[in-house]
């Protein structure tokens, strides 16, 4: 069934045992309803993505080569010594539309049934237009990425072995290497795992350059130009983790997964390394989703130590810990220090010249999750403007009566933030020497 909330194209990777340092190609799916490169093919993808969910196609060999034509797998798996068939469930609709050209991937089927495709695939080795119409036209679901081509042409250039007594459908069987005699596990060509490895989210940027101070802006350039997120607008996310792998940071709110906004591409921890921005007003958190230069694609898994997607934590203010010691003011005992969350209505609020304060408004942290909940932050720059190692990221109140400047962790986490008026934040970039990027913030 179709998600219309779903934005980027489904990457997978398939690992064949190939003794060469390259043993993995990747193909793009055609399962994104907001790509215009091709046209959706949702059911045929769900239909093969069911066979890799569920590892059916582990071990399965490749069973069909036929130069500058077409190298098949997806029926056979190897197991015990034998060749066995691969357990198929009802078949799919076809849904023909897309050509057969060089390097895209389609479902294989039965002669004169155009609605019979159920595991088998098959790589186009050439322009195979003429499959567009033949037996209702083949399912194009796919397409390989550019750099994993010269796996796919080592695959088709192996032996050729005619395998008819062992099975009708091996007489062009590719193997590895071949000794003669009945075909060793190590001779043929086996597809070791299939998997999803991430989203493609948009297209090389050839004319990026990067800036010499290792700065970005939302209204800059950036390595990849991202076509699956519309800019200002809410997308689907279902599989963004914080650090320690909790889905949405632990948020099950229905509307969580739905409610992530795109604000654009910002390199966040001054790797060289660009992140895709979004900001959730159902769970107050904001999130980072490190895009592949290369590829274009985002790995929803690099959460972890040195990885660049992830729900950003909730840091705490350190002057709490200040007012915790000076009775709820700061050391100079008369300016009011913030509060931390859950804190009692006594310790809460402090008198000064007679007008009670409430400590809790004080807390960065808690303006920042108001802010994110009424949808009031868009996010504009990033770069360690006082080279002191650490990266920044400024943030604008859509109502424009405040800036957000927020000191990141290598982890890609906040480590502390604060508010700045308009004069405040001039003054610290001109102070620094980048009065120049004041424009691109406000």
């Amino acid at each position: 069934m179709t998600n219309n909330n779903k934005s980027g194209s489904t990457v997978i990777s398939i690992k064949i045992n190939s003794s060469s340092i390259q043993n993995t190609f990747s193909v793009e799916l055609f399962d994104d309803p907001t790509n215009k490169d091709y046209l959706l093919t949702q059911e045929t993808v769900d239909n093969f993505l069911y066979y890799v969910n569920s590892n059916a196609y582990d071990n399965s060999i490749i069973h069909r080569s036929v130069k500058d034509f077409v190298i098949q797998g997806g029926g056979f798996v190897y197991k015990n010594g034998t060749i066995h068939e691969l357990e198929t469930k009802p078949p799919v609709i076809n849904e023909p539309g897309n050509s057969n050209l060089l390097w895209t991937i389609a479902m294989a089927k039965l002669p004169s049934d155009p609605d019979s495709a159920t595991s088998q695939w098959f790589i186009n080795l050439a322009d195979n237009t003429f499959l567009d119409t033949q037996n209702g036209g083949f399912s194009v679901f796919g397409k390989l990425l550019d750099e994993d081509i010269s796996l796919v042409n080592e695959m088709s250039t192996t032996n050729i072995y005619d395998g008819s007594v062992i099975n009708g459908a091996f007489s062009t069987l590719p193997l590895w290497q071949y000794e003669g005699g009945n075909p060793k596990e190590n001779e043929y060509l086996l597809i070791e795992e299939i998997k999803i490895i991430g989203i493609k989210v948009g297209s090389l940027n050839n004319n990026f350059v990067a800036d010499q101070k290792g700065f970005s802006s939302i209204t800059g350039s950036a390595p990849v130009t991202v076509t699956a997120y519309d800019f200002g607008k809410e997308t689907t996310l279902e599989s963004i983790k914080d650090y320690d792998g909790n889905l949405h940071a632990g948020d099950n709110l229905e509307a969580t997964a739905s409610s992530y906004k795109y604000q654009g591409m910002l390199d966040v921890n001054g790797d060289g390394v660009f992140e895709a921005i979004f900001t959730n007003k159902v769970s107050k958190r904001w999130v980072t989703a490190k895009v592949n230069s290369t590829t274009g694609q985002i790995d929803f898994n690099d959460n972890g130590a040195g990885g660049g997607t992830r729900v950003v934590g909730i840091y705490e203010d350190p002057l709490i810990a200040e007012g915790s010691n000076n009775g709820g003011f700061l050391s100079d005992g008369v300016t009011p220090a913030p509060a931390n969350f859950g804190v009692s209505d006594e310790e809460r609020y402090v008198e000064v010249n007679g007008e009670k304060i409430d400590r809790l408004a004080l807390n960065s942290q808690v303006r920042f999750q108001n802010d994110l909940d009424i949808d009031n932050l868009s996010a504009k720059h990033s770069g360690d403007y006082d080279s002191d190692g650490v990266s920044e990221v400024y943030w604008k109140t859509n109502d424009g009566t405040a800036y957000l400047r927020a000191l990141m962790h290598d982890d890609g986490n906040i480590r502390y933030a604060n508010y700045q008026s308009e004069d405040q934040m001039s003054s610290y970039l001109t102070d620094q020497g980048h009065e120049n990027i004041i424009g691109e913030i406000i």
